[in-house]
């Protein structure tokens, strides 16, 4: 696939020995814009890299344009500048962003640093084009249905059917997609960053002053998302969470060798929880593997819940659970409350009539 790669310079003719370099060492398309027209260019060209000058001055305007971009329409960035340190409090560290000063050689780490990207831009290339293929799909398979007899609506509420349905049908076909490559990774159940405009069942939140790495210092929130989102409640109900070990604990397999104990964590991924114990993946770099107890629970004040990395609230949300595994959760939860309490009975009567029963139905004499 061709690298699609655009220059923000106002003085275009300055970058030709960069474009140069990089036509050298991938297949590239190029392109340039003002400052100013950044986003118009990026909507039309769609670029994999862009590689930004700063023109530097009083308001540094590509600093504004970086600020711009990274809001608005990310991609890989490569601050290309005389002084690309003026733009570093622009936005926030990002891998895919990248500084680089200007002067002898400077060309060749530009294409060092496209180099570095390549590999993710190509697989984002390839989820963009999955992307389209799905979308264009779906609206040939719900297009029938929003212009057919049957449907009678006007042109607007006819656009806005067509709109809703093909985008519920490319998010289930792109899960699909990602069925067919092997299964939804573990850590495919998390959504980071959360991006739900207030708390859901199964949303993790941590301590701030805790350490990433340290299970103790993360919950589950248990409290159901209808009340969430229509703001009912002040408090949420939330499960603590314990190290992975407390599971193995937990089904008595402490002295059992690594392939019994896969067998019987394997289970419990399928069952969703053990005993009181629901199983949580870890999340690459950012949490280990962990359990959050149904009976070990707490109650934090909804204003003591940060819900992004901007606040300074006791707690911030790390990770919301999609669907259908934020639903697991609530049946779990149901299904470990809601069990009856009985009564203490002698039941061994009972025990030797099934298997008496059964013995004599297997041997013939039932």
């Amino acid at each position: 696939m061709t690298l699609r790669i655009l220059f923000v310079e106002d003085d275009t003719a300055a970058v030709a020995p960069v474009q140069d370099a990089l036509k050298k060492a991938f297949a590239v398309r190029c392109d340039a814009c003002s400052f100013e027209d950044v986003e118009e260019r990026i909507g039309s060209f769609r670029p994999d890299v862009v590689i930004l000058d700063l023109l530097a001055g009083p308001e540094v305007p590509g600093a504004e344009a970086l600020a711009r971009i990274f809001n608005a329409t990310f991609r890989p960035i490569v601050v290309y500048s005389a002084n690309p340190d003026a733009a570093a409090d622009a936005v926030p560290k990002n891998p895919f962003i990248r500084y680089q000063k200007k002067g002898a050689g400077s060309d060749r780490a530009v294409v060092e640093h496209v180099r570095s990207f390549e590999s993710h831009i190509r697989a984002l290339q390839s989820v963009e084009e999955e992307i389209d293929n799905v979308m264009r799909n779906a609206l040939r398979d719900v297009g029938p249905f929003a212009f057919g007899d049957d449907l009678r609506l006007a042109e607007g509420e006819r656009a806005l059917f067509l709109k809703h349905c093909a985008r519920r049908r490319v998010a289930a076909l792109m899960d699909q997609e990602t069925i067919s490559e092997g299964g939804i990774a573990t850590y495919g159940q998390y959504l980071v960053p959360p991006f739900h405009k207030t708390l859901l069942t199964g949303d993790l939140i941590r301590r701030r002053a805790g350490n990433p790495g340290q299970p103790e210092d993360y919950l589950v929130v248990l409290t159901p998302s209808c009340d969430l989102e229509q703001g009912k409640v002040l408090k949420i109900l939330a499960a603590k969470c314990k190290p992975a070990r407390e599971l193995i604990h937990s089904l008595g397999l402490t002295q059992a060798q690594k392939k019994r104990i896969q067998e019987q964590v394997l289970k419990v991924h399928n069952d969703g929880y053990a005993n009181e114990l629901i199983i949580l993946p870890s999340f690459p770099g950012r949490w280990p593997p962990m359990v959050a107890s149904l009976r070990d629970l707490d109650v934090i004040g909804i204003d003591r819940i940060a819900l992004d990395a901007s606040g300074e609230e006791e707690y911030r949300r790390e990770a919301s659970i999609d669907s259908p595994f934020r639903e697991a959760i609530s049946w779990n939860l149901a299904r470990f409350a809601g069990r009856p309490g009985l009564p203490k009975r002698n039941t061994e009567l009972s025990a030797a009539q099934y298997a008496d029963a059964f013995l004599e139905s297997r041997d013939g004499k039932g």
